[in-house]
This record gives structure tokens, C-alpha cells and sequence, in this order.
């Protein structure tokens, strides 16, 4: 019971820390014409992918399923098989703010450092 709970508030937690960093990207990432999206799984960065070329990724790791679709500058989490489907319910974005699939260990984020690289040239 106790760790029925426990599990509970760090999982509150950590979705916690994902809508911190997704306000956080939010307010300080530019447009997203051309840049890149990171794909982490499982703790470990899965792909980087560009948003102005149209790809599917599927992620099949541990049991887990996730297909993410970058199309017309735009991503999404188009299928997973996690309980609550959250992900997929979350709509698609221009790489500004994050998409989570908390059960599977699956974030797709907007890479800021894309931006810093186009400022620093």
C-alpha cells in the first residue's frame, strides 16, 4: 500500500517536471521553421529528426509501442499502446513545446540548441 502511493507521487512528479520543461521550451523557443526535434526512449535520446522533412518513427522497445509523425513542419504522436493514450490526445506542435508518453519513456522535444547554433553562425 505504501508503495502503491509512493509510486503515485513520483509519477505526479515526473509529470510534473515534463510540463515545467514543456513551458519552459515554450517560452523560449523561436518559430520552428526548420528545426529539429529530439526523440528520447527509455532515458537515452532515440533520433533527431529535422520538422521540414515529413517521416514516420515507430519506437518498439521493452514491450512498448510508439509512432511519432513529423509532417509539414508539425509532430505528433500518432498510436501507442500506453493505458491512457494521453500522448496521442495531446495534438500535434511545431516543436515548441514537448510531447510525453510518461508509461513508455517516450518524449519528443524541441531542440533549442538548434537555435543557439543558428545564432552563434
Amino acid at each position: 500500500m505504501i508503495l502503491r502511493k509512493l509510486i503515485r507521487a513520483a509519477d505526479l512528479l515526473l509529470l510534473a517536471l515534463f510540463v515545467a520543461a514543456a513551458a519552459v521550451i515554450w517560452l523560449a523557443a523561436p518559430s520552428a521553421g526548420g528545426h529539429t526535434v529530439v526523440i528520447r526512449a527509455g532515458g537515452r535520446v532515440y533520433g533527431e529528426y529535422p520538422l521540414d522533412a515529413d517521416r514516420v518513427v515507430e519506437i518498439r522497445e521493452d514491450g512498448h509501442y510508439n509512432r511519432i509523425v513529423i509532417e509539414s513542419g508539425r509532430v505528433y504522436m500518432d498510436d501507442a499502446n500506453c493505458p491512457d493514450r494521453l500522448c496521442v490526445r495531446m495534438g500535434g506542435t511545431d516543436g515548441t513545446s514537448v510531447i510525453a508518453c510518461v508509461p513508455n519513456r517516450v518524449i519528443v522535444e524541441y531542440d533549442a540548441q538548434s537555435d543557439l547554433d543558428a545564432v552563434s553562425q
